[in-house]
């Protein structure tokens, strides 16, 4: 068959969706073709492979055939398909043989694909055009004589190396190392620089002099003098802060605001002291009286009446600032913040909480209660450490007034001689192991309960066991 047309490439932007792209020129072979992903926004190809990336159908028909990807390209990519026929010849004319028209038109097709994918390659090189002179060098040089060269061309159009690759060190200083290919600049207005020589810098006019350094590029002259721009808007001016100085002291004005917005903020002294004016004449009698007698240090109150007479109360201050209680003080509902407190009575909390408090020599209140009996009563509140003697058994027994839900109470109960008799626990009690403990028949035991509930369950387990 023939080869009607040159083009031996698609390529087609990517949507997402689409996995299927038609490929209209005759090909040999499925890996005859060339899939190639670009992605737009950085440039970079990547080369798919056949059977992991796509499959190729068509081969061998004169229409082109199809590449079905196995996933659809995206959106901001590109699908080139390329023909790139295998550089080498199968065909093989036994002598006397029937001559194979089909096979040999086929070669010539092969080697009219492999011209074309060379001109494909040839059309994207960089070339001298056909007017150019015949006689332009345009072999590279060797690669170790062009490392660390750029390619560039001289004055005749031939192709050259230079060795100007820079390392910018930012501004030139004095007595620094610097190497080959090295770039500052220095100058106001600065120049740039490239050093030809590796040396350590002592001048930078003697340095250039001496070879040194090459201009790369020098600084422009001054440009010319732009012309005068427009009158700006008129400033605003608004009075800001205006306060009161002291006695003898300056008048100051400052701007709080801006160029263009000032606002002024004053401070004007103020004058001496003015001579003390006459006595006003006397106030009325006031309202206030006092107790016939009083106590030395009490504090006062008053009635509950007109509020106009003053008594005495039971609390005194004493000149050392002493608080003397004479009575029940109620905070009930405030908070009282104490540096030091010495109490000589009871407190009571009221279910109230004591925050960020160090307890120090204290004690808690021990119930005694003397024979438990069948049905003994453990009141939490009447004291957190109480004990007695298991006397008889017992058929009953409950543990109150625990502290409300949200609060944690605890019991410590000291048990005599608890294995001597049947115990019967409150149903509340649930014991660390699920099975109530065996007690001491003739000696001392130590439980603990807790309970965080209000009661409604009572966390009991072993402290010591015969304890002696």
């Amino acid at each position: 068959m023939t080869l009607s047309s040159t083009v031996n490439r698609t390529s087609t932007a990517g949507d997402g969706t689409v996995t299927s792209f038609t490929f209209g020129y005759l090909f040999f072979a499925d890996n005859d073709l060339v899939v190639t992903l670009k992605v737009d926004s950085t440039g970079v190809e990547t080369i798919k492979a056949l059977t992991t990336h796509y499959t190729v159908s068509g081969a061998g028909n004169a229409s082109g055939g199809t590449v079905t990807m196995s996933t659809a390209p995206a959106s901001g990519e590109t699908l080139i398909i390329s023909r790139s026929e295998q550089l080498t010849q199968t065909l093989d004319l036994v002598e006397n043989d029937p001559f194979p028209s089909a096979l040999v038109e086929q070669q010539f097709d092969s080697l009219t694909m492999i011209v074309q994918q060379q001109q494909e390659i040839l059309d994207r090189t960089l070339r001298y055009p056909i007017g150019d002179t015949s006689g332009l060098e345009a072999e590279m040089a060797a690669s170790v004589t062009r490392a660390n060269k750029y390619l560039g061309f001289d004055s005749t159009g031939a192709v050259l190396l230079d060795t100007l690759i820079g390392n910018y060190r930012g501004s030139w200083g004095t007595s620094t190392a610097y190497v080959v290919n090295d770039v500052v600049s220095t100058g106001s207005p600065a120049s740039t620089y490239i050093c030809l020589v590796a040396h350590t810098s002592g001048t930078f006019s003697t340095d250039l002099g001496a070879s040194k350094w090459q201009t790369v590029a020098a600084a422009g002259a001054t440009g010319a003098t732009g012309s005068t721009g427009s009158t700006g808007a008129a400033a605003t001016i608004a009075v800001g802060s205006v306060a009161t100085g002291g006695i003898g002291s300056s008048a100051t004005v400052s701007n709080a605001g801006s160029t263009a917005e000032a606002v002024f903020n004053f401070s004007i002294p103020v004058g001496a002291t003015g001579a003390t004016g006459s006595t006003g004449a006397q106030g009325p009698a006031g309202e206030m009286g006092g107790p016939d007698s009083s106590t030395d240090n009490a504090i006062a109150r008053f009635n509950g009446t007109g509020g106009s007479v003053v008594q005495n109360t039971g609390w005194t201050i004493s000149d050392g600032n002493a608080l003397a209680a004479g009575g029940v003080f109620d905070m009930s509902g405030h908070a009282i913040t104490l540096d030091a407190v010495t109490l000589s009575g009871a407190v009571t909390g009221a279910a109230q909480t004591l925050t960020d408090t160090v307890l120090k020599d204290t004690a808690e209140t021990t119930v005694a209660k003397g024979n438990f009996g069948a049905t003994p009563a453990w009141d939490v509140s009447t004291g957190n450490a109480q004990w007695g003697t298991v006397d008889q058994a017992i058929t009953s027994s409950t543990m109150t007034n625990w502290p409300a839900s949200g609060a944690t109470g605890y019991l410590a109960l000291e048990v005599i001689n608890g294995a001597a008799f049947a115990i019967v626990w409150p149903t509340s009690v649930d014991w660390v192991g699920g099975t109530a403990p065996t007690l001491t028949a003739s000696g001392t035991d130590q439980l603990v309960f807790r309970s965080r509930d209000g009661g409604t369950t009572v966390l009991g387990w072993v402290a010591g066991l015969d304890i002696k």
